[in-house]
């Protein structure tokens, strides 16, 4: 999966905080394609297009819903001659769905006390800020995406108010791009990509973390941490 041919190299990738508002169309290879995009794209690729300054108007929309629900987004959208530029901004942020769980998978466990009846946490926000501007044959594309999240439901199934997410993601390029007549083009971009996993997993909360010497009023948790970057550049041209 990638973002304008930026792969988003994250396990824990949620469709619904793509900029949708702000895709121009969406590029599907189906088959191996890990030739030019690695192992990861054993079973095929997709890529997300962005739009460019001047593709669509400027737009400014705000939503709401329940749950204190909110998602406004702004998009400047600009061209003239051989400029264009467009800056677009999201933000979403939601208190989650309410209610409270009596049971969970402690409660079915051999040899775990019941985990107390507790109301779900499941609040949500991220928001995103991506640039894009050109100028004759020279452009500068950037983006940047940053999830919080508190997820009800821990890896081991029990109930938790404590398992806390935060993922990054940006990438940012500067290119050149020549057309060679109708006989071809020459592509010159350098790149840098970059995410970042910050989890906070609550297996047991404390409850159940008591059974197995935790100190009382102390959850069961385990804080994984994973960071990938790559740099690069790359020279592409073609002539028939």
């Amino acid at each position: 999966l990638m973002i304008n041919g930026h792969s988003l190299f994250e396990p824990l990738m949620f469709f619904d905080s793509l900029p949708v508002a702000n895709i121009e169309r969406i590029e599907i290879i189906r088959g191996p394609g890990s030739a030019l995009y690695g192992t990861g794209a054993f079973l095929g690729v997709v890529n997300i297009i962005t739009e460019k300054g001047g593709d669509t108007p400027s737009e400014l929309s705000l939503e709401g819903g329940s749950y204190n629900t909110v998602k406004p987004y702004a998009k400047l959208s600009y061209k003239k001659d051989d400029f264009s530029a467009l800056l677009y901004a999201d933000y979403y942020d939601t208190d989650g769905y309410d209610d409270t769980v009596e049971k969970d998978a402690a409660t079915d466990s051999p040899g775990l006390a019941p985990s107390a009846s507790r109301e779900l946490t499941s609040d949500w926000k991220h928001h995103t800020l991506q640039v894009d501007i050109r100028y004759k044959n020279v452009y500068v594309s950037s983006y940047y995406q940053e999830i919080d999240a508190n997820i009800p439901v821990g890896v081991t199934g029990t109930l938790s108010d404590d398992n806390d997410m935060n993922l990054k993601y940006a990438f940012g390029e500067l290119g050149y791009r020549q057309s060679l007549k109708d006989k071809g083009s020459l592509n010159l971009r350098g790149y840098y990509d970059y995410n970042s996993n910050d989890l906070d997993y609550e297996f047991f909360p404390e409850e159940t973390g008591v059974l197995y010497g935790f100190p009382e009023d102390e959850g069961i948790h385990a804080r994984p941490y994973e960071k990938y970057s790559v740099w690069g550049a790359e020279i592409t041209a073609d002539y028939k």
